[in-house]
């Protein structure tokens, strides 16, 4: 089939990727603008990829606005999205003679939104998935063609989740457009009443709370590594930190109290205690936990 592809970070391109090595053709992507960081513009990791790729790629502000006559022109087949972060008119919905399918990082209905991964480890969830469904103008609702599960480990964090569900939604999407294009695709209503929901994530939703057992803790921290990343305070300075385990202690260490070992940073919970994987401080690098004491002279009792 002829495809149009929308989608914006490496996730996408991942997914795109599974599409371009398929029998189906790829006519052109549409992604997120470019971002400007100092004086350079930044390419969302689709863009990238198609530029190496010599596709043709659209970075519309608004694709509903801008992007329709442009789109029609290519006569496709069917439009996919994958994270592409734009909602689409029904206009754009109903450009192709197959209509959208999108792939959502998720087990629909559960974790409709935009952080579907990233939910799945908050919550301390031990499986999540894929599903390629119809796009319908209310999020994530329309009909499921195919879904697919995976186990989510311990040490995963939203990065390696991330890869693992867009490799696993490149080949779970190629199978759906195989089926529709050989007309044996079906399309099953999702189950409204057992919908949940998962917000974008903002800035205000990043601090860690250590008063929350070190199981929850441990949840929130990989759900949101390393991208923003979760966060507290050590010495009066921003700390970001990365990845964690859950950790016994004969310490009875209070929530956001510190205990230091040689190579090992043990923070205090609710419940329990956690230690720590790797972290960077602000105005500082990424490291592991044994570098960053290393170096570290001021060691305080509690966070903050």
């Amino acid at each position: 089939m002829k495809i149009i592809f929308l989608g914006t970070p490496a996730f996408a391109a991942t997914v795109l990727d599974a599409v371009i090595n398929s029998s189906h053709e790829v006519l052109c992507a549409v992604t997120q603008p470019d971002t400007v960081k100092g004086k350079k513009n930044v390419y969302s990791p689709l863009k990238s990829y198609c530029l190496k790729k010599g596709l043709t790629v659209y970075d519309w502000k608004n694709i509903n606005k801008s992007g329709i006559e442009a789109l029609k022109n290519y006569n496709a087949d069917i439009m996919v999205t994958a994270a592409y972060g734009q909602m689409l008119s029904q206009s754009v919905l109903d450009i192709t003679k197959h209509g959208v399918i999108n792939v959502h990082g998720s087990v629909l209905p559960l974790f409709r939104g935009a952080s579907p991964i990233q939910s799945a480890i908050i919550e301390g969830k031990e499986e999540t998935g894929i599903t390629i469904a119809q796009t319908a103008l209310k999020m994530d609702s329309g009909d499921i063609i195919m879904q697919a599960t995976t186990k989510i480990e311990k040490t995963d964090t939203a990065d390696s989740l991330f890869e693992k569900l867009a490799v696993l939604g490149g080949d779970l999407l190629v199978k759906a457009l195989n089926a529709i294009e050989g007309n044996f695709a079906t399309f099953i209503p999702q189950n409204h009443q057992q919908a949940t929901y998962c917000k974008k994530i903002k800035a205000s939703d990043e601090k860690i709370e250590f008063s929350q057992p070190a199981q929850n803790v441990s949840c929130f921290i990989r759900g949101l590594s390393s991208n923003p990343g979760a966060y507290t305070f050590f010495n009066g300075k921003r700390l970001k930190i990365y990845n964690c385990f859950q950790t016994q202690t004969e310490q009875n260490l209070k929530a956001g109290q510190l205990f230091y070992t040689k190579k090992e940073l043990i923070i205090g919970c609710g419940i329990g205690a956690i230690s720590v994987i790797d972290l960077q401080l602000s105005e500082s690098k990424r490291m592991k936990t044994a570098d960053f004491l290393n170096g570290l002279k001021n060691r305080p009792q509690f966070l903050g």
